[in-house]
């Protein structure tokens, strides 16, 4: 970021920074008024109007209150771009950090760079420590590190005329506008062929808005590079509109397939040239063959009244009344047009986007992820990558990939598995700012349907570590293909009464606890004939009247009780049977657990935090498993398909998520990691109430094994939620299953060991 010596030094579409308000974006100037909105990317509510309120501020304000963002740094794109980034963040980090640094120009600490990673949405508090830790080994011996906080990159002087274009390609985004400063206008048109052929975005967008005209030489090969690959060239060229531009976008606004582009490249425009451009698309789209298709498109573009739009800018000027004439008319004749062509013909059909599916059943995700994979594997064996935006679904699913894109294979495989997991999953903010391991902790609680063979190839494949994804689209369609026949053999399979079951475990204290400290996980497992029991408890260490250790304990002992007096009624009872013991016996447990915090709170629980503890159980009755949760540990089903999560996290950040799927807008307080779900509940009035467990019923495999662990497993033993499943995907692979699980908790101990640790395994037992 740089200061702001005079108003001419900016232009609209610039991103400023204000230490308060954050990010904000040039709409238009006015002579001593700015306007400013708020970027589209950094709009946060989840039902606001596409359009913000208009801010018009004094231009002796902006020159003393905010500050210039680099084109093509990190705030710029963040204002932007932000999932662009984020993507980038994950294929190359430090790429990303030199970016901010850079654009704070000053020394930048781990906790600062943790608070703008966090703040910007792009880590959570949770991941930042582990990630932080992967990253440190890359930056010794950077320049970019001095072993205690992170440097600005210097910025070298004017290169010589031959090594002029290298070096602004290469160059940060601040460099970039020291060179700026020294070249004439022939070395920024030189500069400008060099950032072309280079394909540097960056350089691209600190070059265009210099010019009122391109040069002609240029002009098509720009426009053409921008349209296809990269929207927010494609934003800055409709601020500087060279003359082929609306032509281009207009026909691009005819043909389905390149729409989404468009539309990520409209939403990326500040207010006022947004509605300028849909204007001239208008007039443009209609006078050609396919105008009513693309007028369709662009009426769709403003879901507000144009007329409610205009009247609520508050701003000096005559300019407005004018916009505000020439927007009636052109909407006007933009519906006469369309209705009068819609009375003689039907509407052409139009297949509907990929994202237009939402909310998209669970049923549909294999069958769907498989035809895109297939579709995208072709375009990746023809050297190409991207088209996912802008994809579109035919007849018996039948995918036409939206137009190419900048984009590896291995981001296309991460795009394509998330992209489909939320539009199961339906509503949440826009963009959804939450990394892909938060949301698969989720995923079971928001589409409870959707089964553990999709997780499991959704655990890898959306990996924020790339090297745990498949290669490419190829790689990833027979992974599903795989995965969706097992799903499949599951869904038909006859049930087995018979079978018994195997099952072993370990737990302890963590190798980072301290002496004098206890282990407040406890677990529990017998094995009855045809019916088997096991159970995890990780007991809350923040309580206050009682302790972890103890609550864990009464579960375990109260569930084993349950268990000892009812197993032989539970071999042929129903699902709705088994599903109603389980909430009975996690009732009493949560009513001994209160029982026994208010005799140690001394009959008032007053200020108290009460004593609590999560559970997860496996109830099994032959081939069917019944499971039952309340809390954070979880369990995982290890299957020919690969590891797949079972249960979901419950905590503020699931209630938040399912309050945004809802269509709520929630304010709620606290880390997003406090749990929601636990034993040892109270009501308003100080009486014990079971809290909702998670209770669901699937067919185990032959050969498949179960995995129920706390959350000092899951948090310490690895990094990413792949990681994890290919440690219990290796860990299932023993005979036996004590050593198993010992392998897994020395595992976690090896790495930190930070909290108590417990895991049981349990599987058919071998003929």
């Amino acid at each position: 970021m740089r200061a702001i010596p005079d108003i001419e030094q900016i232009r609209p579409g610039d991103v400023l920074y204000h230490q308060r308000r954050g990010l904000m974006m040039v709409d238009h100037i006015a002579g001593e008024y700015v306007g400013l909105h708020r970027p589209p990317g950094q709009v946060r509510r989840p039902h606001s109007s596409p359009f913000e309120p208009l801010d018009v501020v004094p231009a002796l304000n902006i020159v003393s209150e905010y500050r210039l963002c680099h084109a093509g740094g990190f705030l710029h794109r963040f204002a932007l771009t932000p999932m662009r980034l984020r993507a980038r963040l994950e294929e190359n980090p430090l790429a990303v950090i030199t970016l901010l640094v850079d654009d704070l120009d000053r020394e930048v600490t781990p906790d600062e760079l943790r608070g703008w990673m966090v703040d910007c949405d792009l880590l959570s508090e949770r991941r930042y420590r582990s990630w932080w830790t992967r990253l440190l080994p890359s930056l010794e011996g950077s320049p970019l590190w001095d072993g205690e906080q992170l440097l600005p990159l210097p910025t070298a002087g004017t290169p010589e005329d031959d090594a002029l274009v290298a070096a602004f390609v290469l160059a940060t985004p601040r460099a970039r506008y020291e060179l700026l400063r020294n070249c004439d206008a022939a070395a920024r048109t030189r500069l400008l062929e060099g950032c072309l052929e280079h394909r540097c975005e960056g350089g691209l967008l600190a070059l265009l808005p210099l010019y009122v005209e391109l040069p002609d030489a240029l002009e098509s090969a720009l426009v053409e590079l921008a349209l296809t690959e990269r929207p927010a060239l494609t934003a800055v060229l409709m601020l500087h509109p060279p003359p082929v531009l609306l032509v281009a976008l207009a026909e691009r606004a005819a043909n389905p397939r390149h729409r989404g582009h468009l539309q990520s490249a409209l939403l990326a425009l500040s207010e006022t040239p947004r509605i300028s451009t849909v204007m001239g698309l208008i007039e443009l789209a209609l006078s050609g063959s396919g105008g009513e298709v693309a007028a369709l498109f662009l009426s769709d573009q403003l879901p507000v009244s144009p007329g409610n739009l205009l009247d609520s800018i508050d701003a000096p000027g005559s300019r407005w009344l004018e916009l505000r004439s020439e927007w009636a008319a052109a909407t006007d004749w933009l519906h006469s047009r369309v209705a009068e062509s819609t009375l003689d013909c039907a509407p052409p059909k139009v297949d509907p986007l990929l994202t237009a599916l939402r909310p998209l059943p669970a049923g549909r995700l294999f069958p769907l992820a498989i035809a895109v994979a297939r579709v995208l594997a072709a375009r990746h064996a023809a050297g190409d990558t991207g088209g996912l935006a802008g994809a579109r679904v035919g007849e018996g699913d039948a995918i036409v990939l939206g137009v190419s894109e900048a984009s590896t294979p291995l981001l296309d495989v991460l795009q394509v598995m998330r992209t489909l997991t939320l539009l199961a999953v339906g509503r949440l903010p826009c963009p959804p700012e939450l990394d892909s391991d938060g949301l698969l902790a989720h995923v079971k609680a928001l589409v409870p349907d959707i089964g553990p063979e999709w997780t499991a190839v959704a655990s890898r494949a959306m990996s924020p570590d790339p090297a745990w994804r498949p290669r490419d689209a190829l790689d990833l369609w027979e992974q599903l293909e795989q995965a969706y026949a097992i799903a499949r053999v599951r869904a038909g399979a006859p049930r087995r009464a018979q079978v018994r079951m195997d099952i072993g475990g370990d737990t302890h204290i963590g190798a980072g606890k301290t002496r004098g400290q206890t282990n407040q996980d406890a677990m529990f497992w017998r094995c009855d004939g045809a019916v088997a029991l096991a159970v995890v408890a990780d007991g809350i260490s923040v309580s206050t009247a009682g302790s972890g250790d103890r609550a864990s304990a009464i579960a375990v002992r109260v569930l084993a009780e349950r268990w000892s007096q009812r197993h032989n009624t539970l071999e042929d009872a129903t699902p709705e049977r088994i599903a109603r013991f389980l909430r009975a016996s996690l009732a009493m447990v949560n009513k001994e657990i209160c029982e026994a915090t208010l005799e140690a709170a001394g009959g008032r629980l007053g200020s108290n935090i009460p004593m609590g503890t999560t559970v997860v159980i496996a109830l099994f009755q032959g081939d069917r498993v019944h499971l039952a949760s309340l809390g954070d540990s979880r369990v995982y089903l290890v299957s020919s398909a690969g590891a797949g999560l079972l249960t979901a996290d419950q905590n503020v950040g699931g209630m938040l998520l399912e309050s945004w799927q809802r269509g709520e807008s929630p304010k709620l307080g606290g880390e997003g990691s406090a749990l929601v779900g636990y034993l040892g509940h109270f009501d308003e009035t100080g009486r014990s109430r079971l809290l909702e467990p998670q209770i669901t019923c699937l067919t185990l495999l032959p050969g498949e094994t179960l995995v129920l662990c706390s959350d000092g497993l899951t948090d310490y033993a690895a990094t990413t939620g792949a990681e994890i499943c290919t440690l219990l995907e290796s860990a299932a692979r023993e005979r036996d299953l004590n050593a198993a699980a010992r392998t897994l908790t020395n595992r976690a101990n090896a790495r930190g060991g930070g909290d108590n640790v417990t895991v049981v395994l349990a599987r058919q037992k071998l003929a």
